[in-house]
């Protein structure tokens, strides 16, 4: 089933109007017909069940079938990403929306090699927002996801200010056995609160230094463990985001089909990177210490 974005003022109470660009895409790219059911959102959490019940010169008229259940986590997850180098962002994004982020903050750290300079950021932050929506459109989000500006420490501390928990995965970070209490809280904390909130902050290639972790536990941010492998940047994301899904209580029809999904980078040398994988893997390293 199609999947598109429209702004309220298209949705009345038994119609949806489909213009611009998404009318052009269904009717001329997609070739939509008459009676075809599509889904829509409205990039605030609602989504609507539709059918194509006529087209225009100029627009395309839905009918309402029914409001769907919203396709979303029941926590907002902010991922604070040390930028990494050459084009690895673009599929971090789409994969970290995949698994559920509200936000993705480009984080510039002392070992970042990668910097987002004043003249070229706006046209970085415009293409990684659009492969954001267009992962939001194939996995179905109810939501649409932002790429925020590039950000320093100290106003990335200030953006996530007010998040319930904030993570830092750190190499040097003692054992499982404290990141699945904290990951415990969270669960129980997710399940008690109608908006919660959870940063998660993942280093460049070169990770955090001493100093910027001991910055970040200072303004709150909780060490955690990934096991005693180190990640590449690319996986350090999906893998902490996992975590994050997994302690929110997402175990949907959407993450068992994600995690089945086998991802191929065609960057890795021809290897396969699958979430289930990694998913299982933080999974044993927990279960195996109780």
């Amino acid at each position: 089933m199609h999947h598109f974005f429209v702004s309220k003022e298209e949705i009345g109470e038994e119609k949806i109007l489909l213009r611009g660009e998404n009318f052009h895409h269904l009717h001329k790219v997609l070739r939509g017909q008459i009676g075809e059911k599509i889904l829509i959102s409205d990039g605030e959490g609602v989504d609507y069940q539709c059918e194509i019940q006529s087209f225009s010169e100029d627009e395309a008229v839905l009918s309402i079938c029914f409001r769907e259940e919203p396709h979303e986590l029941p926590a907002k997850l902010i991922l604070l990403q040390g930028l990494p180098k050459g084009e690895k962002m673009e599929w971090i994004i789409q994969k970290a929306v995949e698994l559920g982020i509200s936000a993705l903050v480009p984080l510039e750290s002392k070992n970042t090699v990668m910097k987002l300079k004043e003249k070229k950021e706006e046209k970085k932050i415009s293409r990684w927002q659009s492969i954001m929506d267009a992962a939001a459109k194939q996995s179905k989000r109810s939501v649409l996801p932002t790429v925020e500006k590039g950000m320093g420490w100290k106003e990335a501390f200030s953006y996530v200010k007010d998040c319930d928990f904030k993570l830092l995965p750190y190499e040097n970070e003692r054992g499982v056995v404290p990141t699945r209490e904290i990951l415990s809280k969270m669960e129980e904390a997710v399940k008690g609160k109608k908006d919660c909130s959870i940063a998660l902050c993942i280093g460049p290639e070169g990770g955090f230094s001493k100093e910027e972790v001991e910055a970040a536990m200072g303004e709150g941010f909780l060490p955690i463990s990934l096991g005693k492998t180190h990640f590449t940047d690319r996986n350090r994301s999906h893998y902490g985001i996992k975590s994050d899904y997994d302690a929110a209580g997402i175990c949907c029809s959407r993450g068992i089909a994600l995690h089945n999904q086998v991802i191929r980078d065609s960057r890795s040398g021809g290897k396969s990177v699958s979430p289930r994988g990694i998913a299982l893997f933080f999974k044993i390293q927990l279960k195996s210490i109780r």
